[in-house]
């Protein structure tokens, strides 16, 4: 038997965006071939509001640090329809 929240996650999609990029550091870039391993830790949350660290490596090299915000709206769709 599933859980009431895990009904409700299933039932309620979120739509988010990039609303904003603060501090962000490019310290190099990747070329063709290259994985790029991108990591993110949330900081905050207000709603459906989302702030979060994120840093981009290659090699274990870090190439890029930024703070970003989602932001977004909830969109209501019947259960298990995928949508």
């Amino acid at each position: 038997m599933r859980s009431r929240s895990w009904r409700l996650r299933e039932a309620l999609k979120v739509r988010q965006k990039l609303t904003a990029l603060r501090g962000v550091k490019i310290f190099g870039s990747a070329r063709p071939g290259e994985t790029l391993i991108i990591e993110a830790t949330i900081t905050g949350r207000l709603g459906l509001m989302v702030q979060a660290k994120v840093s981009a490596s290659i090699s274990g090299v870090k190439v890029m640090t930024a703070e970003l915000t989602l932001s977004g709206s909830a969109v209501a769709g019947p259960a298990g329809s995928g949508e």
